[in-house]
């Protein structure tokens, strides 16, 4: 993509964050459709994950447009990986993913900015 690479570490850790919470959501409004205090053993990971996830962000954008081919490869591996995909599943959707996480990253470190 560019040339200046800082690596994809705040990258792989705020998918896996995402990821997390989404998969507690989903485990949690299974059956009866809310999240209730009964579910908490569910959210425990994207709990612990959190600060890892959302400390980095602001480095986000810049890692994905500094990303090399084999750095692009991981992501999209741990994409596939995750959810049990083929490489040709995840090349329909992957620029799309990327982009909604540069301007997710972007969007609220703009918002815990302005709440100083």
């Amino acid at each position: 993509m560019n040339e200046i690479n800082i690596g994809i570490k705040e990258t792989q850790e705020a998918f896996n964050w995402f990821f997390d919470l989404t998969d507690a959501i989903v485990s949690s409004i299974e059956g009866d459709g809310k999240v209730t205090v009964m579910d908490a053993p569910n959210f425990f990971k994207a709990a612990t994950g959190a600060p890892a996830a959302l400390t980095g962000a602001d480095k986000i954008p810049l890692e994905i447009l500094g990303m090399s081919k084999e750095q692009e490869e991981k992501i999209k591996q741990l994409i596939v990986t995750r959810f049990n995909l083929s490489n040709q599943d995840i090349e329909v959707h992957y620029e799309n993913i990327l982009m909604s996480l540069i301007q997710l990253a972007r969007n609220v470190g703009r918002l815990y900015k302005m709440k100083k």
